[in-house]
């Protein structure tokens, strides 16, 4: 006897991402500028949910899963994300919210020839500032080592960003909700 809940959902036909379809990075950049622009007034946060960026969760998790790490790799590592914190609560507060998808990457969207047809996985989403999906757009839209879609853990390789893609994202994304200077300058928190 199987007892446990089911959702079904119609088919949706789609592509992955090709980093080679410039028409694609455009609909997706159009799409997000939409979503957050759209999405911007709602103030209500999820109660209890945490960033998933968070460094004070990023350290708790190192030692859940590296118990014994050594000392001194921990003081460095932590040293870092105290950095990272620090930077963000300076930068983050001032820039613009808007509910953002949180876990923006090719697996997680359908393109139809240039058109995006389905953006999907939205267990992050929340309002935070908008310049971490914008700044996921980049990181897995704008790479220049291809991702493979269903290897989640193809997500984590080394890799370069496409400056040249990178403009043409940020510009399409610009054309329909305007990127601020501040926006810009913290991508490196993101980053």
């Amino acid at each position: 006897n199987h007892t446990g809940l089911f959702e079904l959902y119609p088919l949706i036909e789609g592509e992955t991402f090709r980093s080679c379809n410039s028409g694609q990075l455009k609909s997706l950049s159009a799409v997000m500028a939409d979503f957050h622009r759209i999405t911007s007034r709602i103030s209500r946060r999820k109660p209890g949910q945490e960033r998933e960026d968070d460094p004070a969760r990023l350290l708790d998790d190192l030692h859940t899963f590296v118990p014994d790490v050594d000392p001194k790799l921990e003081n460095f590592i932590e040293s870092k994300l105290t950095a990272l914190q620090d930077d963000m609560r300076r930068q983050y507060p001032d820039l613009p919210q808007a509910i953002i998808h949180g876990d923006l990457h090719q697996g997680n969207v359908l393109f139809d020839n240039d058109r995006v047809v389905g953006l999907f996985d939205f267990d992050w989403a929340n309002r935070q500032e908008r310049i971490r999906d914008i700044g996921d757009m980049l990181l897995f839209f704008c790479r220049e080592a291809p991702f493979d879609a269903s290897d989640i853990w193809s997500l984590t390789r080394g890799m370069m960003i496409d400056t040249d893609r990178a403009k043409k994202s940020i510009a399409s994304y610009a054309a329909i909700d305007p990127i601020y200077r501040a926006e810009l300058a913290s991508l490196e928190c993101v980053l």
